[in-house]
């Protein structure tokens, strides 16, 4: 007889009782070794589970997925190539900073090492193109693991995290207590965190850019997963400063809005690279600096001062030297730029930056 605050599942059970808790309502997938998993979503009728022709689609469909709902894209897939068949669609979601949990089977834990069938060490491939890859052996740690995936996965700069579950993990059963099952709701969706830099770091940006005479906002795709497109467009307003976007970061402010440079780079508008190659000052949010989005970093000009946000530290300054680096969520720190700013002087609008990206736009229009 079952103890008084336990509940008897077997691993596939397990597994979507934590994904319940997390909030996953729709998830991706092609079934084979993982039908614990699709039996015991069969039996709650409280997940979506989209049926796929290809491995490669549930990956991708997870990633459009935490981008269009602020949740975790979840995809699974069975054990040896269904596996691989996910490695294009997560690589994207790992370069681009897209928290999604990939589920996969793998060869009965007795088993690895002798040349099973389809065998491969999957922790080992995805290990490169993912936040962190485990092997969850044993089923009594499958809370344990799960929340670590969306604890992973969410916070930090977000990107996906492998679980690989052999069948033995899958079928086994196990009495779990209630609070091992017990979740942290905040990593059920992202960003988990909104963290900032020092005040007197973000009151040395908003000095930098009040000083420039021709500031300019660089939108990447950070900003797109902050959420700071309202923010964007207060401060674009606030003191005229045109924004130019990577691909990544188009919609960081609607392309028909008269301070809208469009994209900038290898793929941009010449009229748009020329504007921003003659900025004094870029304030850089949430964008890599990559060959595409710089024409091969050439633009924005190497000799321009770079005020820099991003959530990851490790991205501040790789392709471009910066003259100030805040750590930190675009959101959150563009906030409280915005609030320095409303509470100093009346600020005066650089008007002419206006009235100039708004020529560009109209002749690029007509040029169309």
């Amino acid at each position: 007889m079952p103890d008084l605050g336990t509940r008897a599942m077997n691993g596939g059970e397990a597994i979507v009782e934590m994904l319940r808790r997390f909030d996953v309502d729709t998830m991706f997938g092609l079934p084979g070794e993982q039908t614990h998993i699709y039996d015991a979503i069969f039996r709650r009728n409280d997940i979506r589970h989209l049926l796929v022709r290809h491995e490669q689609a549930a990956a991708k469909m997870a990633d459009a997925h935490a981008r269009a709902t602020g949740k975790v894209g979840v995809c699974d897939a069975t054990v040896g190539p269904g596996a691989t068949n996910l490695i294009s669609g997560i690589s994207e979601s790992f370069l681009s900073g897209i928290p999604v949990v990939a589920i996969v089977s793998d060869v009965r834990a007795d088993w690895r090492g002798r040349e099973s069938f389809q065998e491969v060490d999957q922790t080992a491939l995805f290990r490169p193109i993912t936040k962190k890859a485990f092997s969850v052996d044993h089923v009594e740690r499958i809370p344990e693991f799960v929340k670590r995936a969306f604890q992973i996965a969410t916070t930090g700069r977000p990107g996906p995290v492998l679980l690989s579950f052999p069948l033995t993990t899958l079928r086994a059963k196990h009495e779990f207590a209630d609070e091992d099952l017990e979740i942290d709701t905040r990593y059920a969706r992202w960003p988990a965190y909104r963290p900032t830099p020092p005040r007197h770091e973000i009151s040395a940006a908003v000095d930098a850019i009040l000083s420039a005479k021709r500031p300019i906002i660089l939108g990447g795709g950070g900003v797109m997963a902050s959420g700071a497109t309202d923010e964007v467009r207060e401060l674009a307003e606030l003191l005229d400063m045109p924004v130019a976007t990577s691909y990544m970061g188009k919609g960081t402010l609607p392309e028909n809005h008269p301070l809208s440079l469009g994209p900038y780079g290898l793929l941009g508008r010449p009229a748009s690279n020329e504007y921003v190659l003659q900025a004094d000052l870029g304030l850089a949010l949430g964008t890599r600096f990559n060959n595409v989005g710089t024409a091969a970093w050439r633009i924005p000009d190497k000799k321009t001062r770079l005020v820099q946000i991003d959530i990851e530290p490790t991205q501040i300054g790789r392709n471009y030297t910066v003259d100030l680096a805040l750590t930190g969520d675009i959101k959150a720190v563009l906030r409280e730029m915005l609030d320095l700013l409303n509470s100093g002087p009346r600020v005066t609008p650089k008007t002419t930056q206006r009235d100039a990206v708004s020529a560009i736009s109209s002749n690029w229009r007509k040029e169309k």
